[in-house]
C-alpha cells in the first residue's frame, strides 16, 4: 500500500477496529510525509448462484435468508441477536461449501434444519411457506 499523498511505502498503522459484518478499519500514518488516513478492508468471497426451481439463477444474497427467518419467528418474541447469528451461522455454512452454486432446496433444507431444533411453531411456519403445503397435517408427515 502506498500513501495517498506522497506515495510512500513506509506506513505505520496507528489503530484497527473492527466495523460491522467483518469490515476492518485502520488509522495509518505515512512515516515519510506525516499525514494519517484511514483504510477499510473487508473480505471479497466469490459470488454464489441459486438455482431456483424453475432452473433460473440469481446471485445469493443473505438478506433473504434472514428475512425468511424474522418471518418465521414473528409474534414469537424471539431476541434480534439470536436470529442474526441463526442467519450468520447458515451463510457461514452455504460459503465454507466452496460452490459457486446452489439450489434453493438445500438452502431451504439448512434454515428447516436449523429451526427444528430451535422452536417448533417456527420450523413449522417455515416448512409450511417452502415446502408449499396447503394442509398442515402434511407437515407431520
Amino acid at each position: 500500500m502506498l500513501c495517498p499523498y506522497c506515495h510512500s511505502p513506509e506506513l505505520k498503522v496507528l489503530e484497527t477496529r473492527e466495523c460491522d459484518r467483518g469490515t476492518t478499519r485502520r488509522r495509518r500514518e505515512c512515516l515519510k510525509c506525516r499525514k494519517r488516513f484511514t483504510t477499510y478492508e473487508h473480505i471479497s468471497l466469490e459470488k454464489i448462484m441459486v438455482v431456483k426451481k424453475d432452473e433460473t439463477k440469481i446471485p445469493f444474497d443473505e438478506r433473504k435468508i434472514k428475512l425468511s427467518i424474522v418471518k418465521s419467528f414473528d409474534k414469537r418474541n424471539y431476541p434480534e441477536e439470536k436470529v442474526d447469528k441463526i442467519s450468520r451461522d447458515i451463510v457461514s455454512r452455504i460459503y465454507n461449501m466452496g460452490v459457486s452454486e446452489i439450489t434453493s432446496t438445500k438452502i431451504g433444507n439448512l434454515i428447516l434444519r436449523k429451526l427444528k431444533t430451535l422452536d417448533k411453531v417456527a420450523y413449522v411456519r417455515f416448512a409450511y411457506v417452502f415446502k408449499n403445503y396447503e394442509d398442515i397435517l402434511k407437515i407431520q408427515e
